[in-house]
């Protein structure tokens, strides 16, 4: 799953254990500022920033 830091407080754990409960295994978080450099998450996760977050975003939309 692809989430997205909406304001500057918000707790990437907290959005892990909610893509978790979900029935997630896996998240990509876009941090457009990119104000962590990592954190520690109850599933596989990892932080990119805007300019990944584009290419990413295109890469998702060749393959629909």
């Amino acid at each position: 799953m692809v989430c997205i830091t909406e304001v500057l407080v918000d707790d990437p754990r907290k959005k892990a254990v909610a893509v978790q409960l979900g029935g997630g295994v896996g998240m990509i978080l876009v941090d457009p500022i990119v104000k962590e450099i990592g954190f520690q998450a109850v599933i596989p996760s990892t932080l990119i920033g805007q300019e990944e977050a584009q290419q990413l975003q295109a890469y998702m939309q060749a393959r629909k």
